[in-house]
């Protein structure tokens, strides 16, 4: 519910940093950065 909420108050976003991945790759990513435009 949060991110339906972020993403219907924001115009775009984009990442803005280093992608970090998890040990493992079946665990995804630890972080990752993103830059969000209000709208």
């Amino acid at each position: 519910m949060m991110l339906d909420e972020l993403l219907a108050r924001t115009t775009d976003f984009a990442v803005s940093g280093e992608i970090l991945m998890a040990r493992w790759a079946e665990w995804g990513t630890r972080s990752v950065p993103m830059r969000f435009t209000p709208a």
